[in-house]
């Protein structure tokens, strides 16, 4: 029932935007195969990346699942599905980039590029500090004592949360740059990683050993990345990541109108 829901609301959707396409597109009269050719290469370098970021989150478990058994697999995905929610703020970000730094010129895309990770870097901050003080609140309420054991599994994978919206936020930086392909090494390389720790780690500390893998990993990606982005587009990786005071201000002033505007 569950995967049927998955499939129908995939398909509603597909059908939705294709309705809105049909109706508020620009209509095309012929196919450029030039054109075409190049969308091709550009999307193959870009779904290699989002296929090697996908596993890298989720192979972990079918690991788990190998070395050890049922329970160990349920409180490592309880610990994942919790842990991963601050990083849906950076997702969401770095897929509204992706489509303004298409159109900047490579300084203008970089600063702007700069701005939103930093600042998007500092509310995710918050938000993990957050979970971390709610999150054995939050597992114990929703699924119960019998996954308590996944606390402790969420608190490790936090810091690789936290890197991973790093990399997300890269990632669209690099597509919107028109260079998928350092996104696609970005990850490739920590993909690579997860699985070599996870073997290793696994059998020796069970399901914490995956946890410890998948946050060393992240962390590896977005060091990656930021090497690769600060070296290419000249930008310091201060930055980068460090919010600057008149940027806090902002952001306190607009969480300061949304509160009155609720009222």
């Amino acid at each position: 029932g569950g995967i049927l829901s998955i499939v129908i609301s995939a398909i509603a959707l597909t059908v939705f935007g294709v309705v809105l396409l049909l109706k508020y597109g620009v209509s095309v009269g012929s196919i450029t195969l030039r054109l075409l050719k190049k969308s091709y290469s550009f999307g193959v370098r870009s779904q290699l990346g989002i296929v090697f970021s996908y596993l890298n989150r989720r192979l972990d478990i079918f690991i788990v699942n190998y070395f050890l058994n049922p329970y160990q697999v349920g409180i490592y995905a309880i610990a994942v599905a919790i842990g991963e929610l601050p990083w849906h703020l950076p997702s969401a970000a770095a897929t509204v980039l992706f489509p303004w730094i298409a159109g900047k010129e490579k300084k203008d895309a970089a600063q702007f590029t700069s701005y939103v990770l930093r600042n998007v870097f500092f509310i995710t901050t918050i938000l993990v500090l957050i979970l971390a003080l709610l999150g054995r609140i939050i597992i114990i309420t929703l699924f119960g004592t019998a996954f308590e054991g996944s606390v402790l599994l969420m608190y490790v994978l936090l810091p690789g949360v936290l890197a991973l919206g790093v990399t997300r936020i890269l990632g669209g930086h690099f597509q919107g740059s028109g260079r998928p392909e350092l996104g696609t090494l970005m990850v490739a390389f920590s993909f690579v990683e997860t699985i070599v720790l996870d073997i290793i780690l696994i059998p020796r500390m069970g399901a914490l050993g995956a946890a410890i893998a998948s946050s060393v990993a992240y962390i590896t990606s977005a060091l990656v990345g930021l090497v690769i982005f600060t070296k290419l587009w000249h930008v310091s990786i201060f930055d980068a990541v460090i919010p600057r005071w008149s940027e806090i201000v902002k952001l306190q002033n607009f969480f300061k109108l949304l509160k009155r505007r609720k009222k």
